[in-house]
């Protein structure tokens, strides 16, 4: 699955007014505080993922090799995929 990120924080008056006429059941204050954190992940996972390709390395083999480390007797390949 590829990430989907939010480059553009879309959230003004109008918007939500918008939203709120096209789905009245949706708090737009809680939408609005979701669509902040979304855009503050997109931004933190694009930064993550330039750090580490100057490594060679995806955000998530650094995860691979991190829970690997901090595991004293090693971990099955289920485990990890469990983590």
């Amino acid at each position: 699955m590829s990430n989907i990120y939010l480059s553009q924080f879309p959230c003004n008056t109008e918007f939500l007014q918008g939203l709120q006429k096209l789905c009245p059941e949706i708090d737009s204050f809680s939408f609005y505080n979701f669509l902040a954190l979304r855009q503050v992940t997109s931004n933190l996972e694009i930064s993550m993922e330039s750090y580490f390709a100057n490594y060679g390395i995806s955000t998530g083999r650094f995860m691979l090799l991190l829970l690997l480390t901090t595991s004293s007797e090693g971990m099955m390949p289920s485990e990890l995929a469990q983590q």
